[in-house]
């Protein structure tokens, strides 16, 4: 049986599910400097980080992988976060925003 706190990723291949070796942060920062420096940070903490550059990106990234946490710029192009935290639960996500 999985541990709740587990986090899974699905296979690229044959979409079985593939324990992840660490928790998966979304960043979701138009700031590529930013970006970058956060998501240095996370990974020496233990922590794999996605980067979208916007909200619809981050709402796509969500709807298909297991994210543990979602780090939220709230002015990204395209859509920003306050409508992101609006639309995420659309996605399935009730994780930490």
């Amino acid at each position: 049986m999985n541990s709740p706190n587990e986090t899974f990723l699905i296979d690229s291949q044959d979409h079985s599910p593939v324990k992840a070796p660490h928790p998966l942060v979304l960043l979701v920062e138009h700031n590529r400097g930013v970006a970058t420096m956060l998501q240095r940070a996370f990974r020496t903490w233990g922590y794999q980080v996605w980067i979208a550059e916007n909200g619809q990106d981050g709402l796509d990234m969500i709807g298909t992988q297991a994210v543990d946490s979602i780090l939220l710029d709230m002015h990204t192009p395209m859509m920003d976060g306050r409508t992101m935290l609006d639309e995420k639960h659309w996605a399935g996500y009730d994780k930490p925003v």
